[in-house]
């Protein structure tokens, strides 16, 4: 956000953020106002997915090159410019980036990066803009050209975030260009760089809707601010720490383990707004909206928990009212040979993501190895996974740990995996 003339300029970020939570773009207008000070970005884990963002964007850019295109990079204008929504604010006309964008799509520059475009108080800046033929009869401002916005984005396929940045692009190229793009683009973080096409008219009724919500939300904040629910944003907002302090000071509702937020809305108007308040809720109490059933599990696991804050220490209470032959009771009897295998991934790891980083243990040594594939062996994993080359695989970790012995010595030993159990004959 930034002030532009006396009203609120927007970003795509903020477009993105306000889809994401309507209580991070109450914080922001409080800082635009000076009534807040936006909070560091030193959290270590943001700072790695922002050098492996960059680190993306590099691959992308390369991309381009490797084409042939004619690149024009204007990323040094935004060395001085901060990290986050902030980095798209109007910056002085004398080192204005948005006029030399304006330039090389005048020139009809193949791809232009780290462009800056502005069309009344919104401003953005895409990674790319790709250059592509005007269908005919169409013209656009710039004669038998135009250009189509690309994004490069870590995930591995595209998220709603993502796509309305996207559409905010297009909507400002299409007033600047006067064509409107038909298409935009995703450079997903996959192993190769193929640019996923979205078609513009599929999404454009709800980015209008999106983008109405935000202007009349900044245009006329509400009274009183949005509550800072918990959402899958939380992990990448600079604003988690605050947000989740209040809650805790709260003892909102959300703190109760496995609740869900359609729970909350209907326990709210029965006037139970808080953990403590749902912890001592009498067994009788019905809630309208809730059954029984789910209604006595979050408030026993709400008691739980409140009695472990009293005490000082965790609590905990067996279930006893479960199925016989279920859960771990599926499980055998403990066996001198039983093989514990785990599986885990890492979808940022080396340059094209790690899906399978295994673990064997051996219950009588209690050694546990573990080390990533080699690059032969990913590549398998990702684009074969034929249930030989798992077994290969899994012969492999077994002999790490010495384990065949193991097999050998004990015919009705067990392997244990995440998900299955298989026993060996």
């Amino acid at each position: 956000m930034h002030r532009n003339e006396g009203n609120v300029g927007l970003s795509a970020t903020d477009l993105s953020s306000f889809f994401e939570c309507e209580h991070r773009t109450t914080l922001d207008l409080a800082v635009l106002d000076r009534r807040l000070t936006r909070p560091g970005t030193s959290d270590l884990e943001r700072r790695i997915l922002e050098h492996r963002g960059r680190k993306h964007e590099a691959r992308v850019l390369q991309f381009y090159k490797d084409q042939g295109f004619k690149v024009e990079d204007l990323s040094a204008a935004n060395t001085e410019q901060p990290e986050d929504d902030a980095r798209e604010r109007l910056i002085e006309p004398a080192a204005d980036p948005t006029r030399r964008t304006l330039a090389a799509m005048e020139q009809g520059v193949d791809v232009i990066y780290q462009g800056h475009l502005r069309h009344g108080n919104w401003v953005g800046r895409p990674d790319f803009l790709v250059r592509t033929e005007v269908q005919s009869p169409q013209t656009s401002r710039f004669g038998d050209h135009m250009y189509e916005p690309v994004d490069a984005k870590l995930a591995r396929e595209e998220k709603a975030r993502a796509v309305l940045q996207l559409c905010t692009y297009v909507d400002e190229l299409g007033a600047i260009q006067g064509v409107l793009p038909a298409r935009m683009w995703l450079a997903l973080g996959t192993t190769e760089i193929e640019p996923v096409a979205l078609n513009t008219a599929d999404y454009s009724a709800y980015f209008n809707r999106a983008k109405s919500g935000l202007e009349a939300f900044v245009a006329d904040p509400p009274r009183i601010a949005p509550y800072p629910e918990p959402v899958e944003y939380c992990d990448v907002c600079q604003w988690w720490q605050r947000c989740e302090a209040r809650r805790r000071a709260d003892d909102h509702l959300s703190l109760v383990a496995g609740i869900t937020r359609r729970q909350r809305s209907k326990l709210e108007p029965a006037g139970v707004t808080q953990l403590v308040q749902l912890a001592t809720l009498h067994k009788s109490t019905e809630v309208r909206g809730i059954e029984d059933g789910p209604l006595t599990r979050i408030r026993e696991q709400a008691r739980i928990q409140h009695e472990g804050r009293s005490s000082g220490k965790p609590c905990y209470e067996l279930l006893r009212d479960f199925d016989p032959g279920a859960g771990l009771e599926l499980l055998p009897e403990p066996k001198p040979g039983d093989l514990f295998l785990d599986l885990e991934g890492d979808a940022f790891a080396l340059d094209g993501g790690l899906e399978y980083l295994s673990a064997c243990s051996n219950s009588a040594s209690l050694r546990s190895t573990g080390r990533p594939a080699t690059s032969q062996e990913r590549l398998a994993t990702r684009h074969t996974g034929r249930p030989t080359a798992r077994r290969k695989r899994l012969r492999s970790k077994l002999s790490l740990t010495g384990s065949r012995r193991a097999v050998r010595s004990s015919p009705t030993c067990t392997s244990f995996t995440l998900a299955t159990v298989k026993t060996t004959r």
